[in-house]
């Protein structure tokens, strides 16, 4: 949990580089990426930012690696795919939230979710607030409804937002590679 939340302070750590039309363009550890404009004016949200390598083959049931870095620039308008989970039932999590267009669940889910006002003026220090998602560390998203940080971000306060592996994709660990624990490996 130490490196989770030294990696999402590294990429509240942004620095600005540029702008474009779909708002600025911001280096942090993984490369460029650019944030899109939310419904309330001057807000800006970078939506699936990758904080750790997909841990799926070598990296399941290890502690997360750092960040496969990419080329140009990565346009952050949709959220990252939620953890692997079991399906919700009727009346569960879901129906709860009311919520139904996130992406499919992946064990590729090591995505976060940044609101703020003033993206890349890291002199402006400004509050940070950072939601996890709850559903008892065997289900739920960063993208919940629920964590939507606009209005956060309208009153100066930096809102992040982010997915971490549940049920025994987050929790089980081995030290043996995947190729010895067959049972629950699918590749």
């Amino acid at each position: 949990m130490k490196k989770l939340f030294i990696a999402l302070a590294g990429m509240l750590a942004l620095v600005a580089c540029g702008t474009q039309d779909g708002g600025p363009i911001l280096t942090i550890e993984g490369g460029q990426i650019q944030g899109v404009a939310t419904d309330i004016k001057g807000v800006t949200v970078y939506r699936g930012i990758p904080f750790a390598a997909p841990p799926i083959g070598q990296n399941r049931w290890k502690a997360p690696q750092p960040v496969i870095p990419w080329e140009g620039v990565r346009l952050c308008d949709k959220f990252g795919h939620p953890p692997f989970q079991a399906a919700h039932y009727p009346g569960g999590y879901t129906t709860e939230w009311g919520y139904g267009d996130e992406a499919p669940y992946s064990e590729d889910c090591l995505y976060l979710n940044v609101w703020t006002k003033k993206p890349g003026q890291t002199d402006a220090k400004l509050p940070v607030a950072i939601w996890i998602f709850g559903g008892g560390m065997r289900e739920g998203w960063g993208s919940e409804p629920e964590f939507d940080g606009q209005e956060w971000a309208n009153k100066d306060v930096v809102l992040v937002s982010f997915n971490y592996r549940v049920g025994p994709f987050g929790f089980f660990a081995h030290p043996l590679p995947c190729r010895s624990v067959r049972i629950l490996c699918t590749s």
